[in-house]
């Protein structure tokens, strides 16, 4: 939330004392998400196995081809 608070209003966001005491930054949490998501697409390039899809196959013979639903679902299974 500071990284983007900082992309938004630049230096300001240093007026907040919480934002003074923990600088925002990237650090090894971000590598390591960033990290995740280019190895996984790598591998999946590599593998042949990569497309673009916004429902998989399994949920697709289960639910349908409707996106909405799948979205929500994914709306919902974040928030739990």
């Amino acid at each position: 939330a500071g990284m983007l608070e900082r992309a938004v209003r630049g230096p300001r966001v240093l007026d907040k004392p919480y934002y003074r005491k923990f600088v925002p930054k990237v650090e090894w949490g971000w590598m390591l998400v960033a990290g995740m998501v280019i190895g996984a697409f790598i591998s999946a390039r590599l593998s042949d196995t990569f497309v673009w899809r916004w429902v998989p196959e399994v949920w697709e013979q289960a639910f349908g081809a409707a996106v909405a639903p799948r979205l929500l679902m994914a709306f919902g299974g974040g928030v739990l």
